[in-house]
């Protein structure tokens, strides 16, 4: 897999799973769908870091930060003059500003990127521009959806759907942007009373779920949801108005307690930032106790997580050992056995009993999490370094050098290790 797919996946994991502070995704900054003259290599590099950047603090739930680090990325991509840089950095803006409600902004943004990336001809992977522009009408086709602009959202995502299958063939990441092209789609469908065109859009959807690396709903959470909106109205009856059916007002509610778990995850992150520890705790035990009243499964995983860090923060390793075994299975069943996210627990089960000096455990958490990133990455890729350092300390601290030696000799990127705290170095 290229470089740049392999960034691309990542970038989109960080996109839909939005807000681990403190466990760091490293992208691939190496190879990229285009190749650069060297005076231009240090400025893409300096580009893809604050889009990076930009990424961790949205993730964070930092939003005031990232949306700085992507102006950064923003300006430089300008001075470059190149117009796919400057499409992909208003991108990352739009879907911020369209995460925090600020539709006006991110609809005028997401009308710059497309212009700017379709003036992008020379010199960019076809491949990367299409999915780009199919991505960027997804998001605008949503502000529209959202302002309650259905005729406006059906054009435009109906184009997002038709660019996604006249693609010969659909990485995972491409196919992610595609299913999520269909769901907005078959909603918008449904809001203008095409109900038997909505159904066979969602179908669709939750038919193409397999083929993607990651996406905003699990197939089963798409399932119910189309099964709502289907059970809202009677087949051959368009006329039905849906609001006010009991199924269509259940999504309502659970769509509104989807942003209220945001807002209390913001506020509780921010807590968590300013070291406020006892007040944040506060606030995540309030958005779990949300995702589990609302069936919200993902944030629920999500969530737990957070709650582990504050145990991490405090020092309570066994706790946050604790904390991370329950909530494996969880992932598993919120998210699949082999999704990244699960990885990324594996990888925080591996942290906590390596605090602990607990260093057979470790080499177990941290040898699934590197099973699960080699699902769809290859050794020496960027986002395989973390989990391979880590797996490799692991076996020195149990004497196992020669398999240890044979897992460094595979690393390539340099090492993330440097900055952590000296428990890891």
């Amino acid at each position: 897999m290229r470089g740049s797919v392999v960034g691309r996946l990542v970038q989109t994991l960080m996109r839909r799973y939005d807000f681990l502070a403190v466990l760091v995704i490293i992208l691939c900054m190496g190879a990229c769908g285009t190749v650069m003259p060297p005076e231009r290599d240090y400025e893409h590099q300096l580009f893809l870091k604050y889009l990076v950047a930009g990424d961790q603090s949205k993730t964070a739930l930092d939003y005031k930060t990232a949306e700085g680090m992507y102006q950064e990325a923003l300006a430089d991509a300008k001075k470059a003059q190149n117009l796919m840089e400057v499409a992909k950095a208003q991108g990352s803006l739009a879907h911020l500003y369209m995460e925090q409600g600020r539709t006006a902004e991110a609809s005028t943004i997401y009308a710059d990127a497309l212009q700017n990336c379709q003036l992008s001809h020379q010199g960019v992977d076809n491949s990367d521009r299409q999915l780009l522009i199919a991505e960027l009408m997804t998001g605008a086709g949503s502000v529209y959806y959202s302002d309650g602009k259905f005729d406006q959202a059906r054009a435009l995502l109906s184009k997002a759907v038709q660019l996604c299958e006249s693609q010969p063939t659909r990485p995972p990441d491409f196919q992610a942007v595609y299913v999520e092209a269909l769901r907005r789609y078959a909603q918008t469908l449904f809001a203008l009373g095409d109900f038997v065109q909505g159904e066979s859009v969602y179908k669709k959807a939750i038919d193409g779920m397999n083929g993607a690396f990651v996406t905003a709903l699990t197939q089963q959470e798409m399932a119910r949801e189309y099964q709502a909106f289907l059970n809202s109205v009677h087949p051959g009856s368009p006329a039905v108005d849906i609001s006010s059916s009991r199924n269509a007002k259940e999504i309502a509610q659970i769509d509104l307690a989807d942003r209220q778990w945001w807002k209390i995850m913001h506020n509780a992150n921010d807590l968590f930032m300013k070291d406020k520890i006892d007040a944040a705790e506060e606030q995540f035990q309030a958005a779990l106790k949300l995702a589990s009243q609302a069936g919200l499964q993902q944030r629920y995983a999500l969530t737990l997580s957070s709650l582990t860090y504050i145990a991490i923060r405090r020092g309570h390793y066994a706790e946050a050992e604790k904390l991370t075994r329950d909530m494996i299975p969880i992932d598993k069943k919120a998210f699949g056995e082999d999704h990244a996210f699960t990885g990324l627990s594996y990888m925080l089960l591996g942290d906590c009993c390596w605090l602990q000096q607990h260093y057979k455990e470790a080499e177990t958490g941290y040898k699934e999490a590197l099973r699960i990133v080699l699902i769809r990455n290859r050794p020496g890729d960027a986002v395989y370094t973390e989990p391979a350092l880590k797996y490799a300390l692991a076996l020195k601290k149990l004497g196992k050098l020669k398999e240890a030696r044979q897992i460094e000799a595979t690393i390539k990127s340099d090492n993330p290790l440097k900055s952590y705290p000296k428990q890891w170095r």
